[in-house]
């Protein structure tokens, strides 16, 4: 939540970030698949490849979407 609040707070005080987040969401997802890997010792193919949500479902204040 902590983030999700950073990442809107920055694009209102600076529009122009609007298209950062869903630009950078490959890599971010890709450094959080080894993090996640790393932390649970599950091999990086038992995570989808690819991001299952889009940046908008990321940023969305109700978390139901991940359940």
């Amino acid at each position: 939540r902590e983030h999700r609040r950073r990442i809107i707070k920055a694009i209102k005080i600076s529009p122009s970030l609007k298209a950062y987040p869903n630009e950078i969401l490959a890599e971010c997802y890709e450094e959080a698949v080894l993090q996640s890997s790393d932390e649970t010792g599950l091999s990086i193919e038992a995570f989808p490849s690819q991001c299952s949500y889009t940046i908008e479902q990321i940023l969305e204040a109700d978390l139901s979407i991940f359940e």
